[in-house]
């Protein structure tokens, strides 16, 4: 990360009691994990239609609204952009409302991107990883470390923690096959196609089928799925598995994430001496 990156971001918490005593601010990640941010999102616009006062807050975040941790939770709602404000009552925003209540699945995706690193030490991060390997914990931690002025190692954990939870939730990290895993770029928009019907349903199939012999081809366990093994060049195989029982979102979400996993695959070709 730059040292551009500014040291006040994300939640502060003055450590001194008085004026002359008082040590450096020290800067925390957002209160509540993304996913648990988006629970919360989801409770306000199921019980409040988007909306929630006092009385509906102190139900859904279980803390009375004299507690700290009352409003450090609406700060964090705010930091990932799920909310316009954190003073009461709370809205849900564009982006919140497109993440609980989505008219697509591109659209929710991309909104999950966007308050995801909604936390401007997440956004600069994030851009600075993005289409790279994610670095090991011990590097991440010295880059919060060094970025953000952190006095200690566990602070600087927490961070970590809240950064990469935060990019799994979205979506934004992909666990490879050689144990390393990529930071996206962003989610691939799901390819929305007609469903083939009669003689167009069996094209589509004899075309899928015809570069791969049917003796790799075969179901798992009856009711599981079904995979499909293809041999590589050097004699390895390379396996495609889809569980049955799938509903219509999960055949528009599968066919988007292929489409991903072509520019992966083309990332992954090594150059021929």
């Amino acid at each position: 990360m730059s040292g551009e990156m500014p040291t006040k971001t994300g939640e502060e918490v003055s450590t001194g009691a008085s004026a002359s005593d008082r040590k450096p601010r020290i800067a925390q990640p957002p209160y509540l994990q993304f996913r648990e941010a988006i629970r919360i999102a989801e409770q306000i616009y199921e019980q409040g239609g988007g909306t929630a006062d006092n009385n509906l807050l102190t139900v859904i975040l279980k803390n009375s609204v004299s507690s700290s941790s009352f409003s450090r939770k609406l700060q964090a709602l705010r930091l990932y952009k799920l909310t316009s404000s954190a003073v009461v009552p709370v809205s849900l925003t564009e982006v919140g409302l497109s993440i609980v209540a989505p008219k697509d699945e591109a659209a929710r995706a991309l909104n999950l991107k966007s308050a995801a690193i909604g936390p401007e030490v997440f956004r600069r991060s994030y851009e600075r990883l993005k289409g790279k390997l994610l670095p090991q914990d011990e590097f991440l931690r010295n880059s919060f470390m060094h970025d953000l002025q952190l006095p200690n190692k566990v602070v600087a954990d927490a961070w970590v923690d809240s950064f990469k939870a935060a990019l799994e939730t979205a979506g934004l990290l992909l666990a490879r096959s050689d144990g390393k895993t990529q930071v996206l770029e962003g989610q691939t928009p799901p390819v929305v196609e007609p469903e083939p019907k009669g003689e167009e349903r069996q094209e589509l199939s004899n075309l899928l089928r015809q570069d791969v012999p049917p003796s790799l081809e075969r179901p798992l366990d009856p009711g599981q799925g079904h995979a499909t093994k293809i041999t590589l060049a050097d004699g390895r195989l390379a396996t495609i598995f889809i569980p049955d029982r799938l509903s219509k979102r999960d055949a528009t979400r599968l066919k988007g994430a292929l489409v991903g996993i072509a520019a992966i695959i083309d990332s992954m070709v090594e150059e021929e001496d």
